[in-house]
């Protein structure tokens, strides 16, 4: 299996509801590829959907501190900013975001959408 194989059966893996198992595989990926932006922020991911806020929040740093332009990167660290309460860092994030592609502007739109709080 190839590295790019591999990184998409640990996201099937987040996504099936079992993130602590593909923290592992994830980790072991780095290992091969450590500046794998897509990798870090899918572990940054995995903390997430674990639970593990703190961690999600410090790997989705290290995501975006790799290439701050990657879309992943950028809107899990708003993302988890805005969840852990850093109202005005995931703001001003996503303010800098609004000046970028069209694609981008729609994912923030959906991610803004989905962290309104929900009526009971």
């Amino acid at each position: 299996m190839n590295h790019e194989n591999f990184i998409q059966a640990v996201a099937a893996l987040n996504a099936s509801g079992r993130p602590s198992k593909s923290i592992g595989s994830i980790q072991l990926a780095l290992e091969r590829k450590p500046r794998d932006v897509g990798a870090q922020a899918d572990l940054a991911r995995a903390y997430f959907y674990a639970n593990r806020l703190p961690e999600a929040l410090a790997q989705a740093r290290k995501a975006y501190s790799i290439n701050p332009s990657h879309l992943a990167a950028r809107c899990w660290l708003i993302h988890i900013l805005a969840l852990s309460g850093a109202h005005d860092e995931a703001i001003e994030l996503s303010q800098n975001l609004l000046s970028g592609a069209p694609g981008e502007t729609l994912f923030l739109t959906l991610l803004h959408r989905s962290l309104r709080p929900r009526a009971c």
